[in-house]
């Protein structure tokens, strides 16, 4: 339960003009109403999505709902998302095994199929409470490298390649980063210095140099 920056961009804007009344007229008074988000709309809206905490972004541009979303939405998603009541039937939402809260970061039963989940912080607590890791529902022995969230992404061989073909110029620009910060210091630090320096100076010249030859008949 996570989208890149990417995928949250990817809408489709639709004209209202283009929609027609029940009398085959275009309908303009949905005008407004009926053309979707366009990419500046969207990037506004994800960031102050963020800002006022309903959306939480990742160091990598990852969102997930907040737990603020997560406890105000509760209900509305599993009423929108999940299909059956019945916990044995396959749920779009799911919930950790542990607290009974829903999961978006954690780990997952390697069976597709099975509803299973935990939170990473639960999982410690869980499995010291029982004789094996094996999935208590399916009893598929439970691995801890099936993910939820960001890392079922980001963990996969294809995310990690093309991680990989990057990681030159990640790494050139994180040393170019780096480089610039230091120089920056440096005239900092060279900057404080400079009042002080001339402040001796001119003391220096100000102060009178007693005459060598002064006092001697």
């Amino acid at each position: 339960m996570a989208v890149t920056s990417m995928q949250a961009m990817e809408i489709k804007v639709r004209k209202g003009g283009s929609r027609q009344s029940d009398g085959g007229e275009p309908a303009q008074a949905t005008q407004s109403s009926d053309r979707g988000l366009t990419q500046n709309e969207t990037e506004k809206l994800l960031a102050n999505l963020v800002k006022e905490t309903w959306l939480e972004r990742s160091a990598e541009g990852f969102y997930t709902l907040s737990p603020r979303a997560l406890l105000e939405l509760r209900s509305w998603l599993v009423e929108a998302y999940n299909d059956s009541d019945d916990p044995e039937s396959w749920q779009r939402i799911k919930f950790c095994q542990a607290c009974k809260e829903i999961v978006t970061i954690g780990q997952r039963c390697t069976e597709r199929e099975c509803n299973v989940r935990l939170h990473n912080i639960c999982t410690a607590a869980f499995w010291n409470s029982r004789p094996g890791k094996k999935c208590p529902t399916c009893e598929t022995p439970w691995i801890g490298k099936a993910y939820v969230g960001q890392k079922a992404i980001t963990s996969t061989d294809e995310y990690l390649k093309g991680k990989r073909r990057s990681g030159g110029k990640r790494k050139g620009d994180a040393v170019e980063a780096e480089e610039e910060a230091e120089a920056e210091s440096s005239n900092r630090r060279r900057n404080r210095r400079r009042p002080v320096e001339e402040k001796s100076s001119q003391e220096a010249e100000h102060t009178p140099v007693e005459d060598e030859g002064e006092g001697e008949d």
